[in-house]
């Protein structure tokens, strides 16, 4: 420590510059104490001593805020002040904005607000909501989930799931953008809504026989998805879609607030794109699934 202190004291003076200012500034300041010794006349030696302390104060100044670290502490300083200002607009604007993680494999893993904490939050909301590009992956192909889901469906759960049609031009148009794989000529994302509208119709007619309850459910045909929102009453989860990406790299963010801005906006998006989607009832769910028999297996998510 003793050494460091050293060489921050030692460092600017091996620098031709800063020498250069150091001096000019000491002997101003010198030169002007003597001057203002010599004047015997006032206010011209109150100004003139003023002027020597403001001099030398200075070049002291400079050689204190080197020796802290100059530049660099500024730029720390500036960044606390960042942080601060974005504390502020968080907590003065009521976004709602609860969690953010850089994709979704982050958050998938975070322990306090997970998938597992998602998979509790969907399976006790008396509310949901879905927008997903396919819901497979980590939902419906989650057995454990998809045992609780469709229970509490049974039990009065309103649950609302929009995915892509497998057969519209926009669901080719996004594979193509995600250079989605083939196997034996099916792309990644139809055999995974293939593989989710099976899921739904075995479990929905289960339900549906011992409850009469059911999901509500749409095709998106004709609009792309720009965001997966998962709602669960009062909580949303929200992850950006990105060009040329999968799902997994989408920056991730956990909204809370019935009220809140972000949440209502992505409420709003929820309620355009279902509007705009095609009723799936469970004659035509049922139809769908008869259709897909042999459809290859959705591979393993990376």
């Amino acid at each position: 420590m003793p050494q460091r202190i050293g060489q921050r004291i030692t460092q600017p003076f091996k620098q031709h510059e800063w020498r250069t200012k150091l001096v000019v500034f000491v002997v101003l300041g010198a030169a002007i104490i003597l001057l203002a010794m010599i004047i015997e006349t006032e206010p011209w030696r109150g100004i003139l001593g003023n002027f020597a302390v403001t001099f030398l104060a200075v070049g002291l100044i400079g050689f204190l805020w080197d020796i802290l670290g100059g530049d660099p502490l500024e730029r720390r300083v500036d960044a606390i002040q960042s942080k601060m200002t974005l504390l502020a607009d968080l907590t003065a604007s009521n976004i709602g904005l609860e969690r953010i993680w850089p994709n979704r494999k982050s958050w998938q893993k975070d322990p306090d607000a997970g998938l597992e904490d998602w998979h509790d939050l969907v399976c006790s909301a008396k509310q949901v909501d879905i927008v997903s590009n396919t819901f497979w992956h980590n939902w419906l192909h989650t057995s454990d989930f998809r045992t609780r889901f469709f229970e509490h469906i049974a039990q009065g759960a309103s649950v609302r799931l929009l995915i892509y049609d497998l057969d519209s031009d926009v669901l080719l148009l996004r594979a193509k953008d995600e250079n989605d794989r083939e196997v034996r000529h099916v792309l990644e994302m139809q055999s995974e809504i293939g593989y989710s509208l099976i899921t739904l119709y075995e479990e929905v007619k289960k339900i549906r026989a011992r409850s009469g309850k059911e999901p509500e459910i749409r095709l998106t045909h004709k609009f792309l998805h720009y965001a997966q929102v998962i709602r669960a009453d009062d909580r949303m989860l929200v992850a950006i879609y990105l060009s040329g990406k999968s799902g997994s790299p989408c920056p991730t963010i956990q909204l809370r607030g019935l009220h809140s801005a972000y949440f209502t906006t992505y409420a709003e998006q929820f309620k355009i794109l279902w509007d705009r989607a095609k009723p799936v009832d469970f004659n035509e769910l049922q139809r769908r699934a008869a259709q897909l028999g042999g459809l290859p297996s959705p591979p393993a998510e990376e």
